[in-house]
């Protein structure tokens, strides 16, 4: 999962990046790539019951980036560089500034901004898509300038949409449509994280803080989180008993990258299947409602080209039964098919033949 952290000047982005990755490199003028591990109490029991050579998690990518306004001031060089990274991004992550009177004033404000400027790069991107097609029309046969037409017609009103100030991710979109907008990779039809990056004392209030935030901005394929990005980012630097000790006197008991990860698989509608084994434990991650075969390719290509088919029980059947035997002789351990939907907590175990 990856996921592009932006946001006005003066917010805490990078502040809130080092929190999140506990990688420290703030002033980095260009991008800054780091990983978070997403908590799952189900991955810690597993390797406690198969202790395998590696146990791997499922994680987050996250991408730091210049601010907003210094992207869309500057040249094709870094600009060009950032907007296709968000391009290929499947969340972004808005850090808005909350932790003065000032900021909390403008936190409507700036949430308001940040869109405009993402508009204003997707209008680019129409017209780019909108130019080539009338250059396709004017040699097009009959049969080809259909399809250029009905695309013109509707980057016309997916433009007018963003004329409006209204984000694509707000718009009912036809399933054409829809087509067309994952093929252009527009900013603003991009799922939001907002996380408000509050002060010290706001910490201390942080679940009603949050609850407040989120009757204000929450709304479809957009969630909010409130974090203390100052003290996330120094308790990032401790390890073990000292930031337990740390956590426990600012009232914080579970880090902000937990939180921000379970918040980003609520946004993106991820849930996580697991592979397990002496070798190796490991949570993947796909989208809800997937197919076994999609999930099988999440692990290699070969095994969702080869599918036979997938052994499956559910994490709190296996714990029931403690063993995989166990569980065949209580009948939860099964064979399914091409149409399985993953479940999350999913112990799979894939058969192929390439």
């Amino acid at each position: 999962m990856d996921t592009l952290i932006i946001g006005l000047a003066q917010s805490g982005k990078s502040t809130i990046f080092s929190a999140l990755t506990r990688v420290f490199n703030l002033g980095n003028r260009g991008l800054s790539v780091g990983m978070a591990k997403v908590p799952d109490i189900r991955i810690e029991k597993l390797t406690t019951i198969y202790n395998p050579r590696k146990t791997i998690p499922a994680e987050v990518k996250y991408v730091d980036t210049p601010s907003i306004g210094d992207i869309t001031k500057q040249g094709s060089g870094v600009a060009g560089e950032v907007i296709n990274a968000i391009q290929g991004a499947d969340a972004l992550l808005h850090v808005v500034r909350y932790f003065d009177e000032e900021a909390i004033s403008s936190s409507e404000s700036d949430v308001a901004t940040l869109d405009l400027e993402l508009m204003t790069i997707d209008i680019g991107i129409l017209d780019r898509r909108a130019t080539r097609v009338t250059d396709m029309l004017k040699g097009a046969r009959s049969e080809e300038r259909l399809r250029l037409n009905q695309e013109e017609e509707s980057l016309k009103v997916i433009r007018n949409y963003l004329e409006q100030e209204i984000p694509i991710r707000d718009v009912a979109l036809s399933e054409s449509e829809k087509l067309l907008v994952s093929n252009y990779n527009l900013l603003t039809a991009k799922p939001m994280l907002l996380v408000f990056n509050i002060s010290e004392d706001q910490a201390q209030k942080m679940d009603d803080l949050e609850t407040n935030l989120k009757n204000r901005f929450s709304q479809d394929k957009r969630e909010v989180v409130a974090l203390a990005g100052q003290i996330e980012m120094e308790l990032a630097q401790l390890e073990g008993e000292d930031e337990e000790m740390f956590r426990e006197e600012y009232g914080i008991y579970e880090t902000g990258s937990d939180r921000v990860a379970k918040a980003s698989f609520n946004l993106l509608g991820l849930i996580s299947f697991f592979t397990v084994g002496e070798d190796e434990v490991r949570a993947w991650t796909v989208e809800y409602n997937s197919l076994s075969t999609k999930a099988a390719g999440k692990i290699h290509s070969d095994i969702e080209r080869g599918f036979i088919r997938a052994e499956v029980i559910s994490y709190d059947d296996f714990l029931d039964a403690g063993t995989m035997n166990q569980a065949k002789k209580n009948g939860t351990f099964r064979m399914e098919g091409k149409d399985y939907l993953v479940k999350d907590g999913d112990i799979i175990n894939f058969l192929f033949n390439v």
